[in-house]
């Protein structure tokens, strides 16, 4: 492990994140959060779904018990291997973050706030673009997985990978949705979130930006995408703006995004 591969400090050393579980898992879901040891006492701890993919912005949260806390030292002692704590586990690792969108904004965790960081990015490309008409790139995000046949819908996840296939027709479009919203801010730089959420929380597009200390045999490899993956990805998009149809926003979408849209620091 080299430093240049990791996030560091102005001092040049690794930063050391944790994220909070209550179940084991193997594989990090994109849009995992993490918080530094210095935020960790104000941070939530997530109640995962029972599945091998956890851990994202609309799962439930509670607050970290005093336990928990109590114990990371002896986390530490232990060398970090990864030892179940009875009330919650921390899992320590490294991410591989470079270039993060920095928000000071509290609302990571609803979903309306999306639709408010991707109106933020667009209105930083394009100043002059008004906030109560529809915008084709959030639609495509947040509206079309939701009214897409759902074999298209699968159909699509599959070629990306970033999540799995499920029987769960809601989550496969919600799945489909976020995957979208992913390479949406990765086609304007940016590889991760960070946000005001109880102190500073981060947030992972894709799991193999994790290197978990714990358990380092989970550690995930970049899956590269085809060629004739990428190309089909772009003929869809390309044939959902040629028939796209600019609307009104709803009273309640103006509503969120006005509330919604997020501050940048």
């Amino acid at each position: 492990m080299e430093n240049k591969k990791f996030f560091i400090d102005k001092n040049g050393k690794r930063v050391l994140f944790y994220h909070g579980t209550g179940v084991f898992f193997k594989r990090f879901e994109p849009l995992s959060q993490f918080t530094t040891r210095r935020d960790i006492a104000q941070v939530y701890r997530v109640k995962a779904h029972q599945s091998s993919t956890c851990f994202s912005f609309e799962d439930n949260f509670k607050n970290i018990i005093q336990p928990v806390l109590q114990k990371l030292e002896t986390l530490e002692r232990e060398k970090l291997l990864g030892k179940n704590i009875d009330e919650g586990y921390l899992i320590p690792a490294y991410l591989r973050i470079e270039k993060t969108l920095h928000l000071n904004h509290s609302a990571f965790s609803y979903w309306c706030a999306l639709e408010g960081i991707v109106f933020s990015v667009l209105k930083e490309k394009f100043p002059d673009i008004g906030n109560k008409d529809s915008q084709p790139a959030s639609d495509f995000i947040f509206r079309d997985p939701m009214n897409r046949p759902i074999e298209l819908v699968r159909k699509e996840l599959q070629l990306e990978t970033l999540f799995p296939l499920t029987h769960d027709e809601k989550r496969d479009r919600v799945s489909l949705s976020k995957q979208r919203f992913i390479r949406f801010l990765e086609s304007a730089g940016y590889d991760s979130i960070s946000h005001a959420y109880a102190g500073r929380a981060y947030a992972i597009f894709r799991p193999e930006q994790v290197y978990r200390l714990d358990f380092p045999e989970f550690n995930q490899t970049k899956v590269q995408v085809s060629i004739e993956n990428k190309i089909q990805l772009c003929e869809i998009r390309k044939a959902y703006l040629q028939t796209y149809k600019r609307r009104h926003l709803s009273i309640e979408e103006y509503l969120a995004r006005l509330e919604y849209c997020p501050v940048r620091e």
